[in-house]
């Protein structure tokens, strides 16, 4: 049994596999409806997605928009950034003076997400 927890960070980093899953469920069973998806998306992956987003999904109206989280040791090294070394604007930005530092950040944050990240130079502020 999968305990039901509220849809988490974590949690939505799996809706890519949830997605295909939902996808190929309704190629099997065109005549199912989403909630029979849902309840077969949560079989198979043991993640629950609310019945109206595999909705959304199986009708072509939406796709997954959240960066997938792949659950590596790099994750705990970029967890830990960006807990004690990262601030909060309009984005997160990692703010330091260690190039070598900046540059373990931004290849954790590529094997855990996927996506390439920018180091920039900063005279005032350093590495961000």
């Amino acid at each position: 049994m999968v305990p039901r927890f509220e849809s988490s960070p974590l949690i939505k980093s799996r809706y890519q596999d949830c997605y295909k899953v939902a996808i190929t469920v309704k190629r099997r069973h065109p005549d199912w409806g989403a909630t029979r998806v849902a309840s077969e998306v949560r079989r198979e992956t043991g993640v629950r997605v609310p019945e109206m987003t595999v909705y959304y999904w199986i009708s072509n109206r939406s796709k997954p928009n959240i960066v997938p989280v792949r659950i590596r040791p790099e994750l705990g090294y970029a967890i830990g950034a960006l807990m004690s070394d990262c601030s909060r604007e309009e984005k997160v930005v990692l703010r330091v003076t260690d190039l070598d530092y900046a540059l373990s950040f931004k290849r954790a944050l590529l094997t855990t997400t996927g996506r390439e990240y920018e180091v920039k130079w900063d005279k005032k502020r350093g590495y961000g």
